[in-house]
């Protein structure tokens, strides 16, 4: 994903590992979204996020081992307004 990209009322489901990787991007905008069913055994992350800047708003999760899982000396993560409808 590039500098500057939205995810935008999106039902994003059945993924094994991550459903939204940001690695090495900035200004990214994940808002109204379903992000659901990501079970990886030992991963199974809505959003993973590497030395990116990202802001996460009015988004659904359910069925997801990890919400968000931030690594990186950069990393910064805005998470507002969100919904966990849990397992």
């Amino acid at each position: 994903m590039g500098n500057d990209a939205r995810v935008d009322n999106c039902e994003i489901s059945g993924f094994y590992k991550f459903a939204i990787a940001v690695e090495n991007a900035q200004n990214i905008q994940i808002d109204h979204n379903y992000i659901h069913h990501v079970l990886g055994w030992d991963t199974g992350v809505a959003v993973y996020v590497n030395n990116g800047s990202v802001t996460v708003e009015e988004t659904v999760f359910s069925q997801i081992r990890r919400v968000i899982s931030a690594v990186g000396d950069t990393t910064q993560v805005t998470y507002q307004n969100n919904v966990d409808a849990g397992n």
